[in-house]
């Protein structure tokens, strides 16, 4: 047992690095299929293995399209506070480009059902506190069901180049907020344990429709849609292989004989015209006959396709035209709003469960920050909540004409932040508009009141 851990800690640890190893190998599944990085199986029935081994990397990426469809919608605009926020944090998340760790984890959120936030003390030259963010490949937690949190966590900062499974570096997130950092040095595991004063693990998770028999999520790649995603790229290989067949035309010879039909002459007869001496057979002469096999209707391939991309759209929850590209008329808006009905319900549930995992990550940003445990944070510091875009993504003109709207029958909603952002203007030009407006109203008071 290691000396910076304590018993049960040294099993939690053991049971961290279990789960972590036990998940790897499914985790990886999934990103191959996120990448397009994944083998398409040949059913081996009509199709030789030879030709499906020259189309080696798949055509279709639809689990992309599937997460992506999902991550793209799921948009951080700001935080709040019922009162002003305490010193020092809107400055240090900023600082801590939290938004942008946000949209280069969520992918991984959507492909493995989950991903990791670490809040820790920052050193010199950093941030008061220092936000980092994980995939279900380099970190794991154990989850508390009686209190639905996080018990510990373990994040891995470093393997073995040569075998991805063997750890060098690791970090333990321990109940308490104590941090245990180890590292393999020539063969021997050297650690060291920090104090984060936080009375709680350090580590969040953030889950993807997480329910009691998966309390730590689902991936939104789910085994259907992996089976769909397959069998899409196996019609492209059928596809690909009945367009090469009927390239040049199919042509056949019959009656010819088989002393003249050599592979040189094949060679001439499948790029001219070729003339045949008559065949003898049973002293007759017969003339050789010569055709061309009309080419086949692509039709039933695309008809196919299409199926699975309903089939797919279905299981994914997101819109058919995602996946197919289609020489329709274009859908109204009211269509197209209609279409994205079950991917917008998704994003808003994954919304409201993100901000709940980053209102925990604040709350011990600033416990870091104001050195006091969790516990003891004040009203203010819990009323810290994420502003969300919506989903729905209505344009600029119904946003601003229902701005415009509430304006006029809501005393006071006219130039609140509220106002400024339904009218299209992000905070940095909300704070440029609100400073321009203070200074008119004190160089020409009497022209702004009058107006």
């Amino acid at each position: 047992m290691d000396k910076n851990l304590t018993p049960k800690e040294q099993e939690m640890l053991t049971a961290l690095e279990m789960q972590w190893s036990k998940h790897l190998s499914r985790n990886l599944l999934l990103s191959s299929h996120y990448d397009g990085k994944f083998r398409v199986d040949n059913l081996g029935i009509n199709i030789a293995p030879e030709m499906t081994k020259k189309l080696k990397k798949p055509l279709m990426m639809w689990s992309r399209q599937a997460v992506k469809r999902v991550a793209d919608a799921s948009i951080v605009e700001g935080y709040r506070f019922a009162g002003d926020a305490p010193d020092g944090f809107m400055l240090a998340m900023d600082e801590n480009k939290v938004s942008d760790k946000y949209d280069e984890t969520l992918p991984s959120q959507g492909t493995h059902g989950l991903s990791f936030w670490t809040t820790t003390a920052g050193d010199d030259n950093e941030p008061p506190f220092v936000i980092s963010s994980y995939d279900a490949l380099h970190a794991t937690v154990l989850w508390d069901n009686r209190h639905s949190t996080e018990l510990c966590g373990l994040a891995i900062l470093n393997t073995d180049p040569k075998d991805s499974t063997k750890v060098t570096a690791k970090n333990f997130y321990a109940p308490n907020g104590d941090i245990v950092e180890f590292e393999n040095l020539n063969g021997k595991w050297i650690s060291r344990r920090l104090k984060c004063g936080t009375g709680r693990c350090c580590m969040t998770a953030m889950r993807n429709e997480p329910d009691k028999q998966h309390p730590l999520g689902k991936s939104i790649i789910t085994p259907s849609i992996l089976q769909l995603e397959k069998e899409v790229n196996r019609e492209a290989v059928r596809m690909i292989l009945h367009t090469e067949l009927f390239t040049a035309p199919q042509r056949y010879i019959a009656g010819a004989n088989e002393d003249v039909m050599n592979e040189e002459v094949m060679k001439l007869f499948l790029a001219s015209f070729l003339s045949m001496p008559p065949t003898n057979v049973d002293g007759d002469q017969v003339i050789p006959e010569i055709g061309q096999l009309s080419q086949t209707s692509m039709q039933p391939h695309i008809n196919y396709i299409r199926q699975l991309a309903n089939q797919f759209a279905a299981e994914a929850s997101i819109p058919i035209h995602s996946l197919l590209y289609t020489e329709a008329n274009p859908a109204s808006a009211e269509a197209i709003e209609a279409s994205r009905h079950d991917l917008v319900e998704r994003v808003e549930k994954l919304n409201r469960l993100n901000g709940q995992s980053f209102r925990k990550i604040a709350m011990l940003g600033m416990s870091i920050l104001e050195q006091k445990p969790v516990a003891e944070l004040g009203e203010v510091e819990r009323s810290f909540s994420v502003q969300w875009r919506n989903p729905l993504t209505p344009t600029l003109a119904s946003s601003a004409d229902a701005a415009g709207k509430l304006a006029a029958s809501v005393p006071g909603f006219a130039g609140t932040p509220t106002f400024w952002r339904m009218m299209g203007y992000d905070d940095k030009q909300i704070e440029a508009l609100n400073a321009e407006i203070d200074a008119n109203r004190a160089r020409l008071p009497q022209d702004i009141s009058a107006s």
